[in-house]
């Protein structure tokens, strides 16, 4: 969330992928940035059913991960993969490719 303090941002987070399903899907974000590893629903399952629902297909997701898939990221219709760690740089930068920032 500080990441994005100077900017003009709102920013909602959960803790768990069902949560942060059932809030995109009722705020209809510009951007997602998602974790894979997350307790419950992983971020691939996160990832795909956002894929699978009109509401949320087009909006952009930013999966960050410490394992090395983003080809798997990708496949599952990713925008962007970050590695971790992931500095604030980072997370500026891909807001910027994806035109949120």
């Amino acid at each position: 969330d500080s990441y994005l303090t100077d900017h003009a941002c709102q920013v909602k987070s959960t803790n768990n992928g069902k949560d942060g399903l059932d809030l995109a899907l009722e705020l209809k974000p510009d951007a997602i940035i998602l974790d894979v590893m997350l307790p419950g629903m992983d971020g691939w399952e996160v990832l795909q059913r956002l894929r699978n629902q009109p509401q949320t297909a087009t909006i952009p997701v930013i999966m960050c991960s410490v394992l090395k898939s983003p080809e798997l990221a990708y496949s599952l219709g990713a925008s962007l993969y970050l590695s971790k760690p992931i500095s604030r740089d980072d997370v500026l930068k891909a807001l910027h490719e994806i035109n949120v920032v």
